[in-house]
C-alpha cells in the first residue's frame, strides 16, 4: 500500500511540475520573445509550409550565396509560397526546368508586422525536418499563405515539445540519479526564466533537447538491459537529431563517447554509427537533389561563422541570453555546478551528464561564436540537471560558505527579477547589514565554531527556505519579464 502511494505521489508531483511548466510558457508566448526579432523561427515555418504546398524549400535566408548565375531576363512574382516565374508557379514536377537559385524581395504583412523579406528558392539552409514539424503544424491550423504564419500558432509545437522535454529530465533524472534529481531537476527546467522564455520559441534547438533526453535513455537502457530494441531506437533518434538541424550531430559525438566509455564492442560502434550517418546524410540528398551548387556553398557558409577570438567563447557560454541579453543567475550558477561536480566527483558516476554536455560543447566551439542565444538552448535540460545535484549537495552538506555563494548567485537573480523592483538604492544598508553578518558567520565557521550536528540541520532548513524562495520568485519572474519584455537592455557580444 505505502509503494503504491509513493508511485501516486511521484505521478502527482510530475503533473503538478508539468502543468506548472506549461502555464509559465504558455503566458504571453506569442509576445515574449518578441516576434520577428529572430526570423529563424518564420523561416523554419516558411520551409515547412513550402515543401507541403509546392515541394519547393522557400524562405527567408541570410547567406550571400544564393546568387543566380543566370541574367535575370525573367518576370518574377511572389505566389502564395514560392516564387512564381514568367507567370508560372514553379512546384516539385516543374522545378527542374528552371535555373537555380531564385531569390525575390517582398513586402509581407504579417500577423507580428510587417517586414520587408528576401526569400530564396530553393532554401537549403537547414535539414527540413524541424520545418516539416513547425510548417506542418502552421498548415493543419489552416495556413496556406506565408502571410498566414504567425508567433501564435508556430509556436505552438515549441511549447508542447517543452512539455515533452520536462517529463524527459525527470526521467532522465530518476533512472540516472533517482527521483529526488527527476523530481528537482524538472522543477528547475519549468521554474528557471531563461529555461522557459526560451522553450517557447519555434526554433530546431527546442526540438533537439527531447531528442536528445530520449536518446540517451534508450541508450541507458540498452546498456543496462541489453535489449537491441532499445540500440536501434537509439540509433534512429541520433539520425533525426542530423535532420533536426546540423548541430544534432552532437548525438553522435555523445553515443561514440558513451560506447567506448563502456567499452562496448567495435561492431556495436559501427553499427550505430552507420545507422546514425545513413539517416543524417538525407540533408545531403536533399540538398544535392534541389541544388547541388547552393547546397555546397550554403555548407561553407555555415562552417565561417564570426569569430571573435578565444575569449568570446567563454562569454557567450556563460552569459546568459535568450534573443536579447538577460542576465540570469540561475544559467551561471548552472555552469558552476557543473565545474563543481567535474572536479569533486568520480567521472564514471557522472559520465551520462557530462558526454552530452561535452559533444555539443565541442560543436558550439568548433563551428563559431557568433552571438545567438538559441546556440545555448541545447545546454539547459543539463544545466538543470546539474543544479539538481548541486543543490541537493549543499541541502545535504551544508555549509555556510556554499549558501552564501547561492544567495549572491541564483538567489539574488530571483530575488532582483522577481520582486520587479528596478532601484535599489534604498536598500544599500540592508544589503550591507546582510553581507557584513554573511562575513561574521563565514569567519566563524572557518575556524570551526560551528561543528555540531544541530548547526548543519539548522544551515538545511536555511537553505531549504531559500530555494523554496527562489523558485516562487521565479515563477513570479517570469510573468514580470514576460511583460516587461521589450524594456530589456541588449548588450550584444560584439560590444562587450
Amino acid at each position: 500500500m505505502s509503494r503504491n502511494f509513493g508511485k501516486i505521489l511521484i505521478a502527482f508531483l510530475v503533473a503538478l511540475i508539468l502543468f506548472l511548466g506549461h502555464k509559465a510558457r504558455v503566458f504571453r508566448y506569442d509576445f515574449a520573445p518578441q516576434p520577428l526579432i529572430v526570423l529563424d523561427e518564420y523561416s523554419f515555418a516558411w520551409q515547412g509550409l513550402s515543401l507541403l504546398t509546392t515541394g519547393i524549400p522557400v524562405s527567408w535566408s541570410g547567406f550571400e550565396v544564393y546568387e543566380n548565375p543566370y541574367p535575370l531576363t525573367k518576370v518574377k512574382k511572389w505566389f502564395k509560397t514560392n516564387i512564381q516565374i514568367d507567370g508560372k508557379e514553379v512546384n516539385f514536377r516543374n522545378f527542374k526546368n528552371y535555373s537555380k537559385p531564385e531569390t525575390f524581395i517582398s513586402g509581407m504583412d504579417l500577423p507580428d508586422g510587417v517586414r520587408q523579406i528576401h526569400f530564396v528558392q530553393p532554401y537549403l539552409d537547414h535539414p527540413p525536418f524541424t520545418g516539416l514539424i513547425i510548417g506542418g503544424y502552421e498548415y493543419l491550423r489552416g495556413a496556406r499563405f506565408f502571410s498566414d504564419v504567425s508567433a501564435k500558432v508556430m509556436r505552438r509545437p515549441a511549447l508542447y515539445a517543452g512539455i515533452l522535454t520536462t517529463f524527459l529530465i525527470f526521467l532522465f533524472g530518476t533512472i540516472v540519479y533517482g527521483k529526488k534529481v527527476g523530481l528537482l531537476s524538472a522543477l528547475i527546467y519549468s521554474t528557471v526564466p531563461t529555461f522557459v522564455i526560451s522553450s517557447r520559441m519555434a526554433l530546431a534547438e527546442n526540438f533537439l533537447n527531447p531528442t536528445a533526453l530520449l536518446f540517451l535513455i534508450f541508450l541507458f537502457l540498452f546498456f543496462k538491459k541489453e535489449k537491441k530494441i532499445f540500440f536501434y531506437l537509439a540509433s534512429i533518434l541520433a539520425g533525426l537529431a542530423i535532420l533536426l538541424k546540423i548541430s544534432g550531430v552532437f548525438l553522435l559525438l555523445t553515443g561514440i563517447f558513451l560506447f567506448v566509455f563502456k567499452k562496448r564492442p567495435l561492431k556495436e560502434i559501427l553499427i550505430f554509427s552507420t545507422i546514425t550517418i545513413l539517416i543524417g546524410s538525407f540533408y545531403l540528398i536533399y540538398g544535392f537533389y534541389y541544388d547541388q551548387h547552393t547546397f555546397v556553398k550554403v555548407l561553407f557558409s555555415q562552417g565561417h561563422k564570426a569569430f571573435l577570438g578565444p575569449f568570446t567563447f567563454l562569454y557567450a557560454l556563460v552569459y546568459p541570453r535568450i534573443t536579447t541579453a538577460f542576465l540570469d543567475g540561475w544559467v551561471i550558477w548552472g555552469f558552476i555546478s557543473l565545474l563543481i561536480i567535474l572536479f569533486t566527483s568520480h567521472l564514471k558516476k557522472n559520465f551520462w551528464l557530462f558526454a552530452p554536455i561535452f559533444s555539443y560543447l565541442l560543436l558550439f566551439i568548433f563551428w563559431g561564436s557568433n552571438d545567438f542565444g538559441w546556440y545555448r538552448y541545447p545546454f539547459f535540460p543539463w544545466l538543470s540537471l546539474c543544479l539538481a545535484l548541486n543543490i541537493l549537495e549543499i541541502y545535504q552538506k551544508p555549509s555556510f560558505g556554499k549558501i552564501l555563494f547561492f544567495m549572491l548567485i541564483p538567489f539574488a537573480s530571483s530575488l532582483r527579477w522577481g520582486t520587479g523592483i528596478q532601484i535599489w538604492q534604498p536598500y544599500l544598508l540592508v544589503f550591507r547589514i546582510v553581507v557584513f553578518i554573511s562575513i561574521i558567520l563565514l569567519l566563524l565557521e572557518a575556524i570551526g565554531k560551528f561543528k555540531e550536528k544541530k548547526f548543519s540541520r539548522v544551515l538545511s532548513f536555511v537553505f531549504l527556505i531559500m530555494v523554496v524562495v527562489a523558485i516562487i520568485l521565479n515563477i513570479q519572474s517570469i510573468r514580470l519579464v514576460t511583460i516587461n519584455w521589450y524594456l530589456l537592455k541588449d548588450m550584444p557580444l560584439f560590444e562587450f
